[in-house]
């Protein structure tokens, strides 16, 4: 697509050079964008549960689950027409996926309520609005959510799922002395 667009653009048989080559340039960036988003970072059926501003409420704020949420970014724009992986993102992508594995179905208790530990990920790109309101600046942020406390907290450890299962679990712990 890049090639077909650049031999289009350095012929000078193309009428309307500008006015063609500005609407196409953000035909191509509206494309590239739309297909880049739809390429899923994780899996819909995978372990990670994929959050969105329709469905983050119900399923995080509601809940008397304890959730670790990912908001991450799964490309960054390289130039105008090329995307990558943002690297931070990627190198955590298969320890996080362990994590919500290893935490699927376990059942611990945070105060008095007995609780499931939920691993999810929210695409920063896309839900801006979601992101801005937890005040995410960099990616991968992890925020750990937990039925007893109104605001989430930081993760601030290792980027590997031994250490992703037990902040998950340290919830219980802290929510005792809490109470």
């Amino acid at each position: 697509t890049l090639s077909l667009y650049s031999n289009l653009i350095e012929s000078n048989e193309v009428p309307f050079r500008g006015v063609v080559s500005s609407h196409l340039v953000s035909a191509l960036v509206a494309l590239s964008l739309r297909f880049s988003s739809s390429l899923a970072f994780y899996d819909e059926n995978g372990p990670v549960t994929l959050l969105t501003a329709k469905n983050f409420k119900q399923l995080v704020l509601d809940s008397n689950e304890v959730w670790m949420v990912e908001f991450f970014a799964p490309f960054v724009i390289a130039n105008l027409f090329m995307h990558s992986w943002c690297g931070h993102c990627k190198a955590m992508k298969d320890e996080w996926i362990k994590a919500a594995g290893a935490m699927g179905g376990i059942v611990h208790l945070v105060g008095m309520l007995e609780c499931l530990s939920r691993v999810g990920a929210v695409d920063a790109t896309v839900e801006q609005s979601l992101a801005s309101q937890y005040g995410i600046q960099g990616f991968p942020t992890i925020k750990i959510f937990s039925p007893l406390r109104k605001q989430p907290t930081d993760y601030q450890q290792a980027r590997e799922a031994k250490p992703f299962c037990k902040a998950a679990f340290a919830v219980r712990a802290f929510s005792r002395v809490m109470r």
